[in-house]
């Protein structure tokens, strides 16, 4: 590193007097001079230039520059970058190393991470097509998803609100009027249910993916970041809530159903088990509540204030360091902050939404042991079961996940690094990726 500094110091001097550029190789063996003398810097030439297909290429740079680089730290600017942004890291890079990469994808508002195994350019050899996928499954999403396009203005003719070719459409159930997204097409039907104080955004990634070869359908259920507010009496339960999704796979005549559900998603799922789903052909358990009751108890705490003092209360969840606490969205997900914002404008805004918010609150915390109950019944569901839970999760305990799928007759547990509950904000093309693999695997059955 001395010589390296030396030599440029040189070079600046020489370039001020005019000289050429005293220059060094890109990357060389260890204890050469180079700009790169790393042991996995030396793959570059047999991954950039292999076969020297390039035989004029003059592999060296003018070590003026490596001043320069030596200061460089793009990470800290990482908050600035507001549009969709995909950090792939190699998890053995001994040239860029994998922990500054991590740090600013998590600092970047709207980042997603893919990490792979190998040194610095193993995304052009071994780990190419890994890679690829990352980078398609990224684009694919933020490109083509019709679901990120800008909302046309309503027509008065039908409740149908269009967002490109997907369109958020409203039906009229038993507890009150809900929205939700319907990609359409003839693959296999997919219903993803979200969680508390969420809405069916929460599945935009996966279903950007899985939409070429599914049929995707996501309803924003009354559970905080609804927008029609539900009948004075409807039932706001969890189990009030899993009978109208019931109801509303029966009004849209769904049948073979793949059920996913993340974080309160699940236990609506499990719910749904218990209540027999006979509309439900597989299920896909996603980091989420079971067992031992609800884990967001702050949350639920707040349940006990009058709809006007819960909606003084959430306030704060404007501010985003407070969205960002262990006790409100900071354990759930890693970088999907600029989704919980969005997440927080009905009750924040809405009369009728801070009421069915503070009622489903307050039945969550008068059934304690709902969800104990409805474990004895997951033996009963015979049929493809897949548990897909964040490994590192700090709110849904990793050993659900296991004792779910122990449960389930024909259960498999798959862990997702580098992310936390919502893994659809955080990983969604591994999560596309499993999903597929049981619809489709079920499908050759």
């Amino acid at each position: 590193m001395l010589r390296l500094t030396g030599r440029g110091v040189l070079d600046a001097i020489g370039g001020l007097v005019g000289r050429q550029p005293l220059l060094v190789p890109l990357a060389d063996e260890p204890g050469t001079v180079a700009l790169l003398t790393t042991p996995d810097s030396i793959d570059g030439n047999r991954a950039l230039n292999p076969d020297n297909r390039y035989p004029d290429w003059q592999q060296a740079i003018a070590a003026r520059s490596a001043l320069r680089l030596g200061l460089y730290r793009p990470g800290r600017y990482a908050s600035r970058v507001r549009c969709p942004l995909l950090v792939l890291v190699c998890d053995h890079d001994q040239s860029a190393l994998a922990g500054p990469a991590v740090r600013a994808a998590n600092r970047a508002p709207r980042a997603e991470l893919a990490r792979i195994p190998g040194g610095h350019y193993e995304p052009f050899l071994g780990g190419h097509e890994q890679a690829v996928e990352a980078e398609l499954s990224f684009l694919r999403r933020h490109l083509l998803d019709p679901s990120r396009a800008n909302p046309a203005t309503p027509s008065t003719a039908d409740s149908a609100l269009h967002w490109g070719r997907t369109s958020m459409t409203e039906i009229k159930l038993s507890a009150g009027t809900i929205e939700y997204k319907d990609t359409g097409g003839e693959g296999p039907v997919l219903v993803l249910l979200h969680g508390l104080l969420m809405d069916a955004s929460l599945w935009d990634g996966p279903i950007a993916d899985l939409s070429v070869d599914h049929r995707c359908v996501a309803p924003t259920l009354p559970l905080g970041a609804h927008r029609h507010a539900m009948h004075t009496d409807a039932d706001l339960s969890l189990p009030g809530v899993a009978r109208l999704v019931a109801e509303f796979l029966d009004r849209l005549d769904l049948h073979d159903v793949t059920l996913v559900g993340n974080d309160t998603g699940g236990a609506l799922v499990q719910l749904l088990i218990r209540d027999g789903a006979a509309r439900v052909g597989r299920v896909v358990l996603v980091s989420c509540d079971a067992f031992a009751g609800l884990t967001g108890k702050t949350l639920v705490l707040t349940g006990r204030l009058s709809p006007v003092m819960f909606g003084l209360f959430m306030q704060q969840m404007r501010l985003r360091p407070l969205r960002r606490l262990p006790i409100a969205f900071g354990w759930l997900t890693m970088r999907g902050d600029a989704a919980t914002a969005r997440w927080m404008e009905p009750v924040l805004r809405q009369r009728g939404i801070r009421r069915d918010t503070v009622r489903v609150l307050r039945a969550v915390a008068a059934e304690r042991h709902l969800m104990l109950d409805a474990a004895t019944y997951l033996p009963r569901f015979d049929h493809p079961a897949l548990v897909v839970w964040a490994s590192k999760d700090r709110v849904m305990p990793p050993e659900h996940g296991r004792r779910l799928a122990e449960l389930l007759p024909q259960g498999r547990l798959v862990e997702v690094e580098d992310s936390y509950t919502l893994i659809p904000l955080d990983q969604p093309a591994r999560l596309a990726q499993v999903i597929r693999e049981i619809t489709l695997a079920s499908d050759r059955t």
